[in-house]
């Protein structure tokens, strides 16, 4: 009779870690693609490239060097992914005009 109540006991504390928690990703949008400045004169050649996501109310400016030379990330405006976001970033009003 112990062994069975200690089995269920054991069924019970480990049914939380079954439970699925709630996703701490969000929906992002990429804005805009642009060649990144340091790379020369913005040539289609360019080794890196300054990606503009929006998350929710606010937009991320990251610098994204693609591996292998791929260039697919030039046709990536309007594409959707997911991403989640560990820093407070500044107001959308403040990056924006830090960025200009």
């Amino acid at each position: 009779m112990r062994k069975l109540i200690g089995v269920i006991a054991l069924c019970l504390l480990t049914f939380p870690a079954l439970c699925q928690s709630k996703s701490k990703y969000q929906v992002a949008t990429i804005t805009e693609v642009k060649s990144h400045q340091g790379a020369g004169d913005g040539t289609p050649d360019a080794t890196s490239y300054d990606v503009s996501v929006k998350v929710g109310d606010t937009i991320y400016v990251v610098q994204y060097t693609p591996s292998l030379g791929m260039i697919t990330v030039r046709y990536a405006t309007g594409r959707e992914l997911t991403a989640r976001t560990i820093l407070q970033a500044a107001p959308a009003t403040q990056a924006t005009a830090a960025r200009e």
